[in-house]
């Protein structure tokens, strides 16, 4: 199909998603039509931690996952799941995973990103930032960015103690 409307539409991309039980690549190792992008969308892993991270068994397999798929299609989309969905009142800073994997999905070939979040600043509002600048420039200095998020959002003399607090959340959880 992707092939047939590459022939009308030469410009377009057609996408699909690598979800829940269909997030593993395809065995055979052939590539996929030039115009499709796989979304890749890891709703059945570990959102806590970086992508690859040794000590998470989940992020590793998801790392092999994305591997695999960026050997088989041309165009790579992330669907970024960037709060608890286990308990979405719960403050969360992905301040490290951010970091991280932004810059690893730019180097697999990304091409494409949503970004599924919950619109209470309150507890997201950094990784909203953090996350919105970095899928635009991946290659973006976290920490330059975050500091200029503190010392703008909160002002200079909250600006520390906000980071201390956003980064223990962090800390805590990867």
């Amino acid at each position: 199909v992707a092939r047939k409307v590459a022939k009308v539409y030469p410009d377009s991309v057609l996408s699909f998603y690598c979800y829940a039980d269909y997030t593993q690549p395809p065995t055979v190792q052939r590539k996929l039509a030039p115009n499709l992008c796989a979304m890749i969308a890891p709703i059945r892993y570990c959102r806590l931690h970086a992508i690859g991270d040794e000590h998470c068994p989940s992020r590793k397999q998801q790392a092999a996952m994305l591997d695999g798929w960026a050997k088989v299609a041309p165009r790579l989309g992330y669907y970024n799941y960037m709060y608890n969905l286990a308990d979405a009142t719960f403050p969360m800073f992905k301040y490290t995973p951010c970091k991280q994997d932004f810059p690893f999905l730019a180097d697999k070939g990304l091409t494409y990103m949503t970004i599924e979040v919950l619109s209470n600043w309150y507890i997201y509002g950094p990784q909203i930032y953090l996350s919105l600048r970095m899928a635009y420039d991946p290659r973006l200095d976290a920490a330059a960015l975050m500091n200029d998020y503190y010392d703008k959002f909160y002002g200079p003399a909250a600006g520390p103690l906000m980071k201390r607090y956003w980064m223990v959340i962090d800390e805590a959880s990867t």
